[in-house]
């Protein structure tokens, strides 16, 4: 990979199978909102309606198009902040939950020291360049992992496009992800992406290869391109599942455990 800093990880076996750079501070981007929308989803039920300040939508660059004073759903919400990646979500979810961004980043870092995530530190809850937001790759997986252990969450992440209804109900608006990973590897199912001018492209990526019954995830930071960061997440999660294999019961394998049973029954058989 070209990342700056990128690791892949077997979270069954605790495994690092390759990495660079793995604990090296950097700008993060919106992968930041994998520790706003988990706040988010513990904090509010998806189906109670929340009012989009006026502050969030002119936040600016990234955007779900939400609109000022509008009333949406927490479900729509999240799929705001963790497919369209709306810097407007963001800081709607923030404000819905603490009352304003300042008390909400609070909340973001208090929960990244029960984590135990020893380089993130956050300013502000969508991911924007700013002084004192910093994370590294190892502790994007380990706050990948928890995204992936929420159930809604987890659904959510692995569509590249979904549809949530217009202002106040009035017809729709489709919101798509960056993530062209979903879009090239048939095993990839999230998590989230980001980029801006001190992170470049990022990337916090899961996999499940179910014919080896193998999971992976992958973390970059620093990718050159957007394109560039779906195809090296691509080849390093190919190349990790390259590493292992699925035993199978050959025709020898078979008769030399009968013949090994055999000889076992007959051993207890003398006792």
């Amino acid at each position: 990979p070209q990342a700056r800093a990128w690791m892949l990880l077997n979270p069954d076996t605790g495994e690092v199978l390759a990495a660079h750079n793995p604990d090296l501070r950097l700008p993060m981007a919106s992968t930041t909102k994998m520790m706003t929308a988990l706040i988010g989803v513990d904090r509010i039920p998806l189906d109670r309606l929340v009012t989009v300040p006026a502050s969030a939508a002119e936040v600016g660059e990234s955007s779900a198009s939400l609109v000022g004073g509008e009333r949406i759903r927490m479900r729509d919400l999240l799929a705001g902040v963790m497919i369209a990646s709306g810097n407007d979500a963001a800081t709607a979810m923030a404000d819905a939950v603490a009352g304003d961004t300042t008390r909400f980043v609070a909340l973001m870092n208090a929960r990244a020291r029960r984590m135990g995530l020893r380089d993130t530190h956050y300013a502000n809850p969508h991911g924007l360049d700013q002084a004192g937001h910093h994370s590294s790759v190892r502790d994007l997986i380990t706050v990948g992992e928890a995204v992936m252990a929420d159930p809604t969450l987890a659904a959510m992440v692995g569509h590249r496009r979904v549809t949530i209804p217009g202002p106040d109900g009035a017809g729709t608006r489709v919101l798509q992800s960056h993530n062209g990973l979903l879009d090239i590897d048939p095993d990839a199912d999230g998590i989230k992406t980001g980029d801006t001018g001190g992170a470049g492209y990022a990337l916090a990526a899961h996999a499940r290869r179910r014919g080896l019954g193998v999971q992976l995830y992958a973390a970059f930071i620093g990718e050159p391109s957007e394109t560039r960061r779906a195809t090296d997440a691509k080849a390093l999660l190919d190349w990790g599942f390259s590493q292992y294999g699925r035993a199978r019961l050959t025709r020898d394998s078979m008769s030399a455990y009968a013949n090994a049973s055999a000889r076992a029954a007959s051993y207890d058989g003398r006792k």
